[in-house]
């Protein structure tokens, strides 16, 4: 259970410390992302992911509805914004989920093969 907060802690660290970074470099994409790609590249090093890792995301996993809140309250403060530009932030949206669907795809074949031929 200790390790498993430790971790949730260096997801929280990833957070703050990717948001100076971005600050810092004035990167052109927001810290969330700069976090996934570094984890990934780590885990890409490594080539697992802590079992403990996985059970901390599961935590945040669980939750995830809440975080869809300031989403939903947004969609009622640009309502204009919406109407004008709706049909193609829809696209946007199914694009972008399509892409990042196929990638997780990828990437989790990729590592199962892989786990197979460790067995």
């Amino acid at each position: 259970m200790l390790r498993v907060a430790l971790f949730f802690c260096v997801l929280l660290g990833f957070t703050y410390s990717n948001g100076w970074l971005v600050k810092y470099f004035a990167l052109p994409l927001p810290s969330s992302l700069l976090g996934l790609l570094i984890l990934f590249c780590i885990f890409l090093v490594a080539k697992k992911v802590p079992k403990d890792l996985v059970k901390a995301s599961g935590f945040l996993l669980r939750y995830m509805a809440l975080f869809f809140v300031p989403v939903t309250l947004s969609v009622v403060m640009f309502k204009q914004q919406i109407l004008q530009y709706g049909v193609l932030v829809i696209f946007t949206l199914l694009v972008s989920t399509i892409i990042s669907l196929l990638v997780t795809l990828l990437v989790a074949k990729k590592l199962s093969i892989e786990h197979h031929h460790d067995d």
